[in-house]
């Protein structure tokens, strides 16, 4: 089982305390960023567009947030096309015949609340049943809940960042952890059934009706003095589309 592919974010909600950036060092991580950044594979996730509800999930097409490209000899010229949500200026990548718009802004949604330190739009964006059930597994196992651990993660990126920090860019790509999207599912839940010591948990979400992705993704985000670097580097996280909207878990 591929251990070190199952997202950071499941870890970082036992404990609120592991670094989500493969660069701890802020300022070596800063001067690479523009090179490594994005530059993924291109491939498109299977079992991603195409399906009823994701088109539902996604509302309006795409051609809404026109595909933009920097100019040429800009900084983030190396970093390609991008598409800019509107209500939050941050600059969207991603494949949009693999990836809709309404799972891009719920991963930017997502990291909104560790910027803004919103444990409510956190809760939000989890699953209910993540929500209880890590809550239950926190207090028993560590003596703290669910708000805790969230508030451990905001502290972590906020040091990563040197303080406060702005999301400024987000990618999503396929993950190249395993040969398929539904392996890296089943190795995910499996190892959250092993967190909760049930496999209740992965049953549930199985058969909730809904739709799981399993993707990569990257976060850049500005300090407090403009200066960009990034935040999360390659990781990979699940989501689940249930009745119109996104959830994840962590």
């Amino acid at each position: 089982m591929k251990r070190t592919a199952i997202t950071a974010l499941a870890l970082c909600s036992l404990l609120g305390l592991c670094s989500l950036t493969s660069c701890s060092d802020k300022a070596s991580s800063s001067s690479s960023a523009a090179d490594t950044y994005l530059q993924g594979s291109g491939e498109v996730a299977a079992g991603g567009n195409g399906s009823s509800e994701d088109e539902t999930a996604s509302g309006s097409s795409s051609e809404e947030w026109p595909l933009e490209s920097p100019e040429e000899g800009a900084m983030d010229y190396d970093l390609g096309d991008y598409r800019t949500d509107p209500e939050t200026g941050i600059k969207l990548y991603y494949d949009d015949t693999a990836f809709s718009r309404e799972l891009m802004q719920t991963l930017e949604r997502y990291f909104l609340t560790f910027q803004n330190r919103d444990f409510e739009g956190y809760k939000e964006i989890n699953y209910p049943e993540y929500c209880d059930d890590m809550e239950t597994f926190l207090q028993k196992d560590y003596g703290y809940g669910l708000e805790e651990s969230f508030n451990g993660q905001c502290d972590n990126l906020n040091d990563i960042m040197g303080g406060s920090f702005k999301i400024t860019r987000v990618k999503a790509e396929a993950s190249e952890e395993y040969d398929s999207e539904q392996e890296g599912i089943d190795d995910f839940l499996e190892y959250m059934d092993e967190v909760f010591g049930s496999s209740d948990f992965s049953t549930n979400v199985k058969n909730s009706g809904g739709e799981l992705r399993y993707f990569t993704f990257y976060i850049m985000a500005e300090d407090t003095d403009g200066e960009e670097s990034m935040l999360v580097s390659q990781f990979n996280t699940l989501f689940l589309l249930k009745d119109g909207k996104y959830y994840t878990f962590g």
